[in-house]
């Protein structure tokens, strides 16, 4: 069995009291890793997220706490075979959109700066412990994240999305940190 259908197939397997505890203890991981990292950098980045799709890691937790706190949120609208993110002000404005991902209904700020300090919150199938991602099989954040020069990356997945090594290809772009680490650097592990 291709390795990307072999981890789908086991991330169904997840029981929705797992996915539900991890989500909301990943959120607090994550919050607790950015006030680190942003008080020891001092920069406060904008964020592009991704709203959970089926059984993907749920931030909703994080992002609502971010919104609260005044910070910069983007979310994507994929159209054909390009990906561009869109400010929002509220996670209650979303309608369902490609690939039956849930896309914000506000479209007037796009972003379009990329050069700017900015978090990218990365779903995926899986990653390796490198972290090499293996997405969906579309390419939109890859080729989104060759983009984005300040960008960085944190790949968002259970621990059993993690696997020893991938098959690299050109295009790919790693991920700058995997979220099961972050957890385990908090010392919040996970079973």
């Amino acid at each position: 069995m291709e390795l990307r259908k072999e981890i789908q197939e086991k991330r169904k397997d997840l029981r929705p009291e797992y996915m539900e505890r991890f989500s909301f203890e990943a959120s607090s991981c994550l919050y607790k890793f950015l006030k680190k990292k942003l008080l020891i950098d001092g920069k406060t980045p904008a964020f592009l997220c991704y709203y959970p799709l089926g059984n993907e890691v749920s931030l909703l937790p994080l992002y609502q706490e971010l919104l609260e706190e005044g910070m910069v949120l983007y979310f994507p609208v994929t159209d054909k075979e390009e990906m561009k993110f869109y400010r929002v002000s509220s996670l209650k404005m979303f309608v369902e959109g490609h690939f039956h991902v849930m896309e914000p209904t506000e479209r007037a700020n796009e972003l379009t700066d990329y050069n700017q300090e900015l978090i990218c919150f990365t779903p995926g199938v899986g990653f390796d412990i490198f972290g090499n991602r293996i997405g969906y099989g579309k390419g939109y954040y890859d080729r989104y994240l060759k983009k984005c020069v300040c960008c960085q990356k944190i790949g968002i997945a259970y621990p059993m999305q993690i696997v020893e090594g991938l098959e690299v290809k050109p295009w790919d772009v790693p991920m700058d940190y995997l979220l099961p680490e972050i957890m385990e650097d908090t010392h919040e592990q996970f079973d």
